[in-house]
């Protein structure tokens, strides 16, 4: 449930099929907290597929990552808009897409419902943590204003 914009959801999430051979082994990315996967097909050679972070989450990754070789064949669904302008307009420069499913040899690595759920789930995660930010440092601000003013009543009663 999104509080502050509509959920997202396979229906109302505009998707492109693109279906291609891999070029090279997916390599997965580790960086921090955040991890990512590369794809690279043959018939799109100016564009890397990148499944980030979120997508990584939702999916099995390490069948994804020794699993897949060069020359297998990938069905992927990516964002309508992206292939519009990236795959279809033949791009001049190389350029990276998400990827929201991915399937491969009949196994579903990533699905367009558990991306979709996984986004929803980590901004309401994001929802939740700025409400409990907020509420302390709220907290803090009012427990400091009212030391003072005890501690300026304690001096009053002193003198």
């Amino acid at each position: 449930m999104a509080l502050f914009g509509p959920d997202v959801s396979p229906e109302t999430l505009p998707v492109a099929i693109v279906t291609g051979t891999l070029a090279e082994k997916p390599e997965v990315h580790a960086y921090g907290k955040n991890t990512s996967a590369r794809l690279l097909l043959n018939e799109y050679p100016r564009c890397t597929f990148i499944i980030g972070s979120t997508a990584l989450d939702a999916t099995k990754w390490v069948p994804l990552s020794d699993d897949l070789y060069p020359g297998d064949t990938v069905i992927m669904e990516v964002a309508a808009q992206d292939y519009k302008d990236n795959i279809e307009g033949y791009p001049s420069n190389y350029v990276a897409i998400d990827v929201f499913a991915l399937r491969c040899k009949g196994y579903i690595y990533l699905s367009l419902t558990d991306y979709c759920n996984k986004e929803n789930d980590d901004a309401l995660t994001g929802i939740i943590l700025l409400v409990m930010g907020s509420t302390t440092i709220i907290t803090l601000f009012f427990t400091i204003r009212a030391r003072r003013a005890l501690n300026r009543q304690n001096k009053n009663v002193q003198l």
